[in-house]
């Protein structure tokens, strides 16, 4: 569903395979601004606050990022931004998942469906998520809807 400021995402956690829409209204101004130049950085890591790393990169379809926190992964995502072309980034996250069940144990559904539509957004939870506290858990989920939103800024996808 379309709102003024934008297309929602279907969001989907591949290791829980919950699936929701996340409406563009939720993520501000502000924050999509304040991302951009890390996006503009593109490529390397760049590190947001001290200790915490992000990684960009724009793809075909979409786009990937990751986020470490003092050197331990905590999520990887794929961002499937252009229709028809996404499949590759999706078959991509889903290896990704797979092979983070040897390196972080987290579970992984028996099915993982792709959204029915794009903009969809795969996040894979890594184990430095868990030594986490609670709000920087919650930080780090506004972070990575945050900085989706403005991926799909930046690539043209979002709506006027």
């Amino acid at each position: 569903m379309a709102h003024d400021r934008g297309v929602d995402l279907a969001h989907v956690t591949l290791n829980t395979g919950d699936l929701r829409d996340q409406p563009a209204g939720d993520v501000g101004e502000d924050a999509i601004a304040y991302l951009g130049p890390i996006i503009d950085a593109g490529g390397g890591p760049v590190d947001v606050v001290p200790g915490w790393r992000v990684e960009v990169s724009i793809r075909d379809g979409g786009a990937a990022f990751s986020l470490a926190a003092g050197g331990r992964p905590v999520f990887d995502a794929m961002l499937g931004a252009d229709p028809g072309r996404e499949q590759a980034l999706w078959e991509s996250a889903v290896g990704m998942c797979r092979a983070s069940l040897e390196t972080d144990g987290f579970p992984m559904p028996k099915v993982l469906r792709k959204p029915a539509r794009v903009p969809w957004l795969a996040v894979i939870l890594r184990a430095g998520l868990s030594s986490l506290p609670r709000e920087e858990v919650m930080a780090v989920a506004d972070f990575e809807r945050s900085l989706a939103f403005a991926l799909l800024r930046r690539m043209g996808r979002m709506l006027r």
